[in-house]
């Protein structure tokens, strides 16, 4: 029995310009509309209080080392305390007002514990599949040539 292989150099080339699409443009794109998604879940689970929050979640796609890399977070200082929740703590008198000013409370004393709300780690699960089948899609394209 022998094996005949015609067009070789031809195959090789289809399959180098789908790993160049890969590093590109499409995937790039692809990433984005996954992230946007996410994003979007996470400003519906975000808890509200002055809003700052949910305003500030915001993705981003990078290139990193060859790869392409989504993320969507927050920047405001207590999102990692909404996401993953804090301790109760007491705030010595001598401290009382000066704590309340800088934390924006109204109220002094014990600060009772904030239960983590997981906005963006809910974001994300809820939102998995629909991620799946984004890439997938991609993929299946990308391998028919389109």
């Amino acid at each position: 029995m022998s094996l005949e292989v015609r067009n070789l150099e031809a195959v090789q080339k289809f399959l180098e310009s789908r790993v160049q699409r890969l590093q590109g443009p499409p995937i790039f794109a692809v990433m984005r509309e996954a992230t946007l998604m996410v994003q979007r879940s996470a400003k519906i689970n975000a808890p509200v209080d002055t809003g700052r929050l949910r305003a500030s979640i915001t993705p981003e796609v990078t290139q990193m080392a060859g790869r392409t890399v989504g993320s969507v977070g927050s920047n405001v200082k207590h999102a990692p305390y909404q996401e993953l929740g804090f301790k109760a703590h007491f705030v010595p008198a001598r401290y009382i007002g000066r704590w309340a000013e800088l934390h924006g409370m109204g109220y002094t004393g014990l600060r009772v514990s904030g239960k983590a709300k997981k906005f963006l780690l809910r974001a994300f699960t809820s939102n998995i599949g629909k991620i799946e089948a984004l890439f997938e899609a991609f993929v299946g394209r990308l391998a028919r040539g389109d």
